[in-house]
């Protein structure tokens, strides 16, 4: 969106937002708006409900329609992937493409979930990826992407959990092709599965959408964690899921998505805009409407 700002003017308004079924919970319009006022851009970012069968029409329009970024959520990130007319390194790597960038009428897709999920590990816990041992709940989109990307840079072990073993497999060849040096095993989304390599490891990541609702059973139960081990749920709402609960009565550390959803919003904005994201702004903008939401609900 660089080459766009140069010729954005106080009378024009531009288009960004995202594109979700669901996507009223989403809280990326908070923080985009915030980033977009503090760097006096005239862009408005706005939710989009689109259904599965609408968003290829959709992500094909978006130039004429003359939106100037998107960022996509499930179930939306392979369609996507599908539809853009550029694909970035890391978008090629997972076959998902989470945020499009359109510049002189072209698509480009990119994928920032992976970078966001690493600061999010570093700047919040304090964690580096590299030589760490990780065990990831879920092979879907969310799961393979993470355990690929976590893999590239430098972990020294990823262990898979999911329920069906074709996804697992289809994470571990992807594994094994662009990260060769990083041991790769997979299994059952079990709690004995879990719990038999989670002595050894360093960090458990829920990449499931067990613990989106309030009556979901925990991905795995306590038995599965060590004390002390850090486990980071990719869920931000609610602020602790039930597998959250489940894993602070078994002494771990725990963190929920926030801040992934934060930093990987962040290199969207960067990615629209050629400047520096406003992470400052945009972390108040989350914790003031995640706040606004909760006390509404109480």
């Amino acid at each position: 969106m660089s080459s766009n700002k140069k010729q954005a003017s106080k009378n024009n308004l531009y288009i960004a937002g995202v594109f979700g079924y669901p996507v009223k919970h989403s809280l990326s319009p908070a923080m985009q708006n915030a980033a977009f006022r503090n760097a006096g851009l005239t862009v408005s970012y706005l939710p989009f409900e689109v259904k599965p069968e609408e968003a290829a029409f959709l992500i094909k329009k978006l130039a004429v329609l003359g939106v100037t970024g998107i960022n996509l959520t499930v179930p939306h990130k392979e369609v996507a992937y599908k539809n853009v007319d550029f694909l970035s390194k890391e978008a090629k790597i997972f076959q998902a493409v989470n945020t499009i960038t359109v510049k002189k009428g072209k698509l480009y897709g990119a994928s920032t979930d992976g970078e966001g999920l690493r600061l999010g590990l570093k700047n919040e816990v304090g964690m580096e990826i590299k030589n760490k041992s990780i065990i990831i709940l879920g092979a879907g989109g969310a799961g393979r992407s993470a355990a690929i990307y976590l893999a590239v840079k430098g972990a020294k072990r990823i262990i898979i959990s999911n329920r069906t073993r074709n996804k697992a497999l289809t994470a571990v060849k992807l594994i094994r092709k662009f990260a060769p040096r990083t041991a790769v095993i997979c299994g059952p989304l079990t709690e004995d599965f879990v719990k038999k390599y989670a002595a050894g490891s360093d960090l458990i990541i829920n990449a499931t959408s067990l613990g989106l609702k309030p009556k979901d059973k925990p991905a795995v139960g306590s038995k599965a964690f060590r004390k002390g081990i850090v486990f980071y749920d990719m869920i931000y709402s609610p602020a602790l899921t039930s597998t959250m609960k489940a894993a602070k009565r078994a002494g771990a550390r725990v963190y929920n998505g926030l801040s992934m959803l934060l930093y990987q919003g962040a290199i969207s904005w960067e990615l629209w805009t050629g400047k520096k994201a406003p992470v400052k702004i945009m972390q108040k903008a989350l914790l003031k409407e995640l706040k606004n939401r909760t006390n509404k609900v109480c």
